[in-house]
């Protein structure tokens, strides 16, 4: 399934003619749509269109994973494992202040 999720997310990185940040914004706004969030985390762990950002991917991760998706739970704890407690925290914060800000501040 991991696989089947990196390679749609692949796909769509060459098949949008967007910018990463255009991307970023379009589907970050759409409140729960986790597998969109999931996504973002999937981008910014292969740096695929964006820089690699544990902090980031993490960031998703928890998003999604708070709007549902419990396979991105997996993913970000898998992150966690890569990761400083001072980034996870970092992660975190980002996460609170970028659902509590209804998607508008959510580093981009």
């Amino acid at each position: 399934m991991k696989n089947l999720t990196i390679a749609l997310a692949f796909l769509m990185t060459f098949s949008l003619p967007v910018s990463a940040q255009d991307f970023q914004k379009g589907l970050a706004a759409e409140q729960g749509k986790a597998s969109s969030q999931s996504s973002l985390g999937i981008r910014y762990e292969y740096g695929e269109g964006v820089l690699q950002d544990n902090v980031m991917a993490h960031m998703w991760y928890n998003i999604a994973s708070a709007n549902g998706n419990s396979k991105a739970g997996d993913y970000r704890d898998e992150r966690a494992g890569l990761m400083t407690q001072a980034d996870i925290s970092k992660a975190q914060a980002k996460a609170r202040e970028c659902m509590n800000s209804g998607y508008n501040k959510c580093g981009y």
